[in-house]
C-alpha cells in the first residue's frame, strides 16, 4: 500500500467517524428535545393540591416573600398528601403492595353548612423550654443538606421564633395595641389531618390555595386577609399562606358564585386558623 493510499484510507475513516457522531448527536438531541418538552408538560400540569390540577409551575413553598408552606403535613401527622382524596388506612396482607383507592360515598354539602364539622385543635402558646427547642432545630438545621428537609426544619424554626414573640405588643391600628397572642387568639385553630377527615367525609370537598377566590370573597373577608397578612408581615416579616375548602368543582369556575370555608396557615405551628365561611355574602363580579 502506498502512502498515498493510507493517507486516504485513513481520512475516509476520519470522516465516516465523524459522520456517525453527528447522527448520534442529531438522534440524542431529538430525544433530548421530546423529553424535556413531556417534562415541561408534566409540570405545568401536575400541581396535585387537594386533588385538583392547579395550573403553572408546582410551588415548592420556597418564596421567599412567605412563609414556608406546609400543606401536605410533611412533619408526620400520618395524613396522605393530598388532602381530599380517600385512601385505605388499613393494614395489608397483599405481600406489601400500597393500599388501594377506596371508593368514596358521594355526599354533596356546602362548605358552609360543615364548617362547624371541622374539629378545631388548640394553640400551643407554651414558652417552656422554647430557647432549648429552638437551639436544638437550628443544629439540626446545621446538619442536614438535603433542601427538603432543610425547609421542614427552617419553617419549624420560623414557628418556634414566632411563638417565642407572641407576648410582644402588636399596634394593629394607630394607638390600640394588644399582644400577638391576643390577636390571633380571634380564630379557631384546626390541623390538615382534621381537614382530612372532613374532606374524606364529604367527597366533593377539598382543600386548596385560595387564590383563585380571592376576586369574589365579601369585603369582611377581605378585610380580615389583609388584617392578618399585615400582622404576620409585623411579627416575622414573611406573609402568610390563604386556603379554602370549597366545592371541588367551583376549583375551575371563574367569575361564578362560590362558598368556600377561608383557612390561613398560622406563623405559630403547623396548624391553619379558620377565618370564616361565606355564601350569599360572596360576590358575583359579573353582577358588579
Amino acid at each position: 500500500m502506498t502512502v498515498g493510499t493510507l493517507v486516504a484510507t485513513i481520512a475516509i475513516a476520519i470522516v465516516a467517524m465523524m459522520v456517525g457522531l453527528l447522527v448520534v448527536l442529531i438522534i440524542g438531541n431529538k430525544v433530548y428535545k421530546k423529553l424535556d418538552e413531556k417534562l415541561t408538560s408534566i409540570d405545568k400540569k401536575s400541581d396535585m393540591r387537594g386533588g385538583a390540577v392547579m395550573s403553572g409551575p408546582m410551588d415548592s413553598g420556597m418564596n421567599d416573600n412567605y412563609m414556608i408552606s406546609f400543606q401536605g403535613d410533611q412533619w408526620g401527622g400520618n395524613v396522605p398528601q393530598v388532602v381530599g382524596v380517600g385512601f385505605s388506612s388499613e393494614g395489608s396482607n397483599d405481600g406489601g403492595k400500597p393500599p388501594k383507592e377506596m371508593p368514596k360515598q358521594e355526599i354533596q354539602v356546602k362548605p358552609i353548612d360543615v364548617v362547624k364539622e371541622l374539629q378545631r385543635s388548640p394553640t400551643n402558646w407554651s414558652l417552656n423550654g422554647l430557647d432549648d427547642k429552638i437551639n436544638i432545630v437550628k443544629a439540626k438545621k446545621d446538619l442536614v443538606s438535603q433542601s427538603t428537609a432543610g425547609r421542614d426544619l427552617s419553617a419549624l424554626l420560623l414557628c418556634l421564633e414566632n411563638r417565642k414573640k407572641c407576648y410582644d405588643d402588636y399596634e394593629y391600628e394607630p394607638d390600640k395595641t394588644m399582644t400577638f397572642k391576643a390577636f390571633f387568639e380571634q380564630w379557631d385553630t384546626t390541623n390538615e389531618a382534621n381537614i382530612h377527615t372532613l374532606t374524606e367525609k364529604y367527597s366533593n370537598l377539598q382543600f386548596n390555595p385560595a387564590d383563585i377566590f380571592v376576586p369574589e370573597l365579601p369585603d369582611i373577608a377581605a378585610k380580615t386577609m389583609i388584617d392578618y397578612d399585615h400582622a404576620v408581615r409585623k411579627l416575622c416579616d414573611k406573609r402568610p399562606r390563604f386556603y379554602v375548602i370549597a366545592d371541588k368543582k367551583d376549583f375551575n369556575k371563574k367569575y361564578q358564585a362560590r362558598d368556600p370555608i377561608l383557612l390561613v396557615q398560622s406563623p405559630f405551628g403547623v396548624y391553619y386558623h379558620i377565618l370564616g365561611a361565606w355564601d350569599t355574602e360572596m360576590q358575583y363580579l359579573p353582577e358588579l
